[in-house]
């Protein structure tokens, strides 16, 4: 409030007399508020919906009891690279398929001093898109990740 011009609009008797008597201050008649030229913005604002409403995610319908997780894991490998283009790499790979909802994850296991970031997750837990040829789907994604 310090620094700032203040208009005082209306009082009751008591803080009349206060400012007059004690401080000095000469106050002005009552008047009518003045409009606030927000006010009827603001009603409109606030009455229309957002254009992305945020909704609540519902939680996973399960298709198994809870309890224990179940889970299907297989064992596979990621060979990285052509013979006659020089190095040839090779990943292995335990892939993990969570029954309750659908999701998996891919986490690769590596051997003690191999020199490979200790963190073992290739793929994180998610649901994979359903595609009609998967062989077509991974050699799109290949190529977009090698760019």
């Amino acid at each position: 409030m310090y620094g700032r011009r203040h208009r005082l609009v209306d009082c009751d008797a008591f803080t009349r007399s206060y400012l007059e008597d004690q401080l000095g201050v000469s106050v002005p008649p009552s008047e009518p508020e003045p409009e606030d030229g927000f006010a009827g913005e603001r009603h409109v604002v606030e009455a229309t919906a957002p254009l992305r409403p945020y909704k609540r995610v519902a939680p996973p319908k399960h298709k198994f009891e809870p309890g224990p997780p179940r889970i299907l894991r297989f064992f596979g490998k990621w060979v990285d690279g052509r013979e006659g283009q020089g190095r040839v790499e090779t990943r292995w790979l335990a892939v993990h398929f969570y029954l309750e909802d659908g999701t998996m994850e891919m986490v690769e296991e590596h051997d003690k001093n191999c020199g490979r970031y200790k963190a073992p997750i290739f793929l994180k837990r998610c649901k994979l898109p359903k595609v009609r040829n998967l062989y077509e789907y991974l050699r799109k994604l290949k190529k977009l990740l090698s760019n």
